[in-house]
C-alpha cells in the first residue's frame, strides 16, 4: 500500500473440524497472534492478497485514513487486520481489534436482543409494543400504537418516521415526544427503513429485561458471543486505548465517543466477524437455531429500495438484516454510516464465508466499502452481486397516478402528485434539497413498481408504489426511505408539465 500508514495483517489457519475450533477458541481467549501462520489447507493461501487488493483500491479512491477487516472462510476467521491509521494527523495503527462506530450494522444486534428475550420466554414477537411501553402514543389518525407488534420493530415495518439523530434524552423521554408524530401507514403494512423502529426496540429490551440496554447487550449478547472488544460504554471505549477517530469528507474529525447518545456503541472487525460465524452456525450460545434462522430469512419484501434492486424480486429484510438472493445463492448483509464512520458486513451462509469492513471516513467511503466487500466476495468465492433491475411494462403505470398525502421523517406534511402522461410518469413534490421549492420530474423506472426521482443531475431518491390489501385502489402508498405518502384520490387530471 502506497502510504505512510502502518499495515498489520494476521493470518489465521483454515483448518477442519477440531483444529478449526481450537483456533477460534484460542482467539476468543485473547491469544496474541502477531505473526503469520501457514494454513494446512491451500484453499485460502491467496486470500490475503485478494483482500489487500480490494481494500487498497477503495481506500485510495475514497480517501479513507483507516480501515479494519475480518474475513471468515470455512466458518473460521481466516484473515483479519488493519490498514492505515486511527487519526489522519496523529496516526496510530489500525488493527482488527480497533473500535469503530458501526452505525446501522448495530441493528442486527438489537434484533438479536429481542430474539434472545423471545428465546427466554420473556417477550413474544407477536406481543403489542404497548405491553412494554404503555405510554406509547402517536398523533391521532388512521393508525395507532396498539396495532404495532414487537416483530414490526425489528423487521422495519412499524411505520414510524425515521429520525436520523435522536434527541439527547432518555429513551423514555423520547417516547413521550411521539404523540405529535403520525404513523406513516398501518404497522406491518410494508417495509420502510426507520432508525426510530430500533430505538423503540431498545426500550422494549430495557422494559422486558429490567436492565439498561447497554448492560443487557454486554451480558446477554457480547459476552456469550465471545465479543470481547465490543461495548456500548463510551468510557470503556476510551479506556481500551484502541478507538478510532472519525473523519468526514468536509475535513471534520470526530472524537471516538462524540455523539455517543446515538446508541450504536463501539465494535471491532474481529467481533463482528465472530457474530457472522455465530449466525452462520445456527446461533450457537446466543440464539436458538430457529431464531437465528428467522433473523436471516426473508420477513418482508423490499419491493424496491434505494438504488439497484438487492437480489431476486427486489430483495427482502429479515430481522435487522437485509436478505438478498442472487443466482449463486443468498447473501445476508447490512451497512452502517454515521458522521465519521462507515461499516459493511456480508455473509454467504452456504459458503461459510463472511466479510467485515469498518472505516473511519464518511460519507463517500460508504460506497467504497460496498465495492470492496463485493470485490472480496467475487474474487474469493466467485460470488457476484449483479444489478437485478427488471423494469416494468409502461402500460401498467397509469394505476400509480394520483394524489398522495405525505409525511417527511421530521413530521413535515406535504402533497405529492403523480400523473401518467404520454407513456411517462411525472411526479410533483418538494425539492428534497430545498423543500420550499416545488418541482416536477419524470420518474425513471428501475424495477417493477420502483422508480427514481431526480431533483437534479447528481441526486436521486428511490420511490416505490406499494399496493394495499382488500378493497379500494390497488396502490395505496408511495414510499421513500425518508417519507411515505398515502393515496387520497384517483388519478390527477391536471396538465402539469415536467420541469427541466
Amino acid at each position: 500500500m502506497k502510504s505512510n500508514s502502518t499495515t498489520r495483517i494476521t493470518m489465521r489457519p483454515t483448518l477442519a473440524a477440531t483444529a478449526a475450533a481450537c483456533v477460534v477458541m484460542g482467539a476468543l481467549a485473547g491469544a496474541s497472534e502477531t505473526t503469520s501462520r501457514k494454513s494446512v489447507s491451500t484453499a485460502f493461501l491467496n486470500l490475503g492478497a485478494t483482500v489487500e487488493a480490494c481494500i487498497e483500491a477503495e481506500m485510495s479512491a475514497s480517501d479513507i485514513p483507516g480501515l479494519a477487516v475480518a474475513v471468515v472462510a470455512d466458518s473460521v476467521i481466516a484473515y483479519e487486520g488493519g490498514f492505515g491509521v486511527k487519526h489522519r494527523d496523529q496516526g496510530g495503527a489500525v488493527d482488527e481489534h480497533t473500535l469503530f462506530r458501526p452505525g446501522s450494522v448495530d441493528k442486527m444486534f438489537t434484533a438479536a436482543a429481542i430474539l434472545r428475550l423471545a428465546d427466554q420466554g420473556v417477550v413474544d414477537l407477536d406481543d403489542r409494543v404497548t405491553a412494554y411501553v404503555p405510554e406509547l402514543h402517536f398523533a391521532p389518525g388512521r393508525w395507532h400504537s396498539d396495532q404495532m407488534l414487537v416483530r414490526h420493530l425489528i423487521a422495519n415495518t412499524a411505520a414510524i418516521p425515521s429520525f436520523r439523530i435522536l434527541p439527547d434524552i432518555s429513551l423514555s423521554d423520547w417516547v413521550s415526544t411521539l404523540d405529535e408524530v403520525p404513523l406513516l401507514a398501518k404497522p406491518g403494512a410494508f417495509f420502510n427503513y426507520s432508525n426510530s423502529n430500533f430505538a423503540l426496540a431498545y426500550l422494549v429490551v430495557e422494559r422486558a429485561s429490567g436492565m439498561a440496554f447497554s448492560d443487557y447487550m454486554a451480558a446477554e449478547i457480547y459476552r456469550p458471543a465471545g465479543m470481547r472488544d465490543s461495548t456500548r460504554n463510551a468510557s470503556e471505549a476510551r479506556a481500551s486505548g484502541n478507538s478510532s477517530f472519525g473523519h468526514a469528507d468536509d475535513g471534520t474529525i470526530y472524537a471516538p465517543d462524540d455523539y455517543a447518545h446515538i446508541f450504536d456503541g463501539f465494535m471491532s472487525a474481529h467481533d463482528i466477524a465472530r457474530w457472522a460465524q455465530i449466525m452462520m452456525n445456527g446461533g450457537e450460545e446466543v440464539l436458538r437455531r430457529r431464531s437465528a434462522s428467522m433473523a436471516q430469512a426473508p420477513q418482508v419484501p423490499l419491493l424496491f429500495y434505494a438504488g439497484r434492486p438487492t437480489g431476486i424480486d427486489g430483495g427482502s429484510y429479515g430481522f435487522g438484516l437485509f436478505v438478498e438472493d442472487y443466482p449463486e445463492g443468498r447473501v445476508v448483509r447490512h451497512s452502517g454510516g454515521i458522521p465519521g464512520f462507515v461499516a459493511q458486513v456480508a455473509w454467504v451462509p452456504s459458503q461459510g464465508f463472511a466479510v467485515v469492513m469498518l472505516a473511519n471516513s464518511w460519507p463517500n467511503a460508504l460506497k467504497g466499502l460496498v465495492d470492496a466487500v463485493e470485490c472480496v466476495l467475487e474474487s474469493s468465492i466467485g460470488f457476484t452481486m449483479p444489478d437485478m433491475s427488471e423494469p416494468s411494462d409502461p402500460s401498467t403505470w397509469p394505476r400509480y397516478a394520483g394524489t398522495y398525502n405525505a409525511v417527511f421523517e421530521d413530521g413535515f406534511e406535504f402533497e405529492v402528485i403523480v400523473e401518467y402522461r404520454d407513456g411517462e410518469l411525472l411526479m410533483t413534490a418538494p425539492d428534497p434539497n430545498n423543500p420550499s421549492q416545488i418541482i416536477t420530474r419524470v420518474l425513471e423506472n428501475v424495477h417493477a413498481s420502483g422508480f427514481l426521482f431526480r431533483p437534479n443531475a447528481n441526486d436521486w431518491w428511490g420511490v416505490t408504489f406499494v399496493p394495499g390489501k382488500g378493497k379500494g385502489p390497488g396502490v395505496r402508498w408511495l414510499r421513500n426511505e425518508r417519507f411515505v405518502g398515502f393515496r387520497k384520490m384517483a388519478a390527477h387530471s391536471g396538465t402539469r408539465r415536467a420541469g427541466p
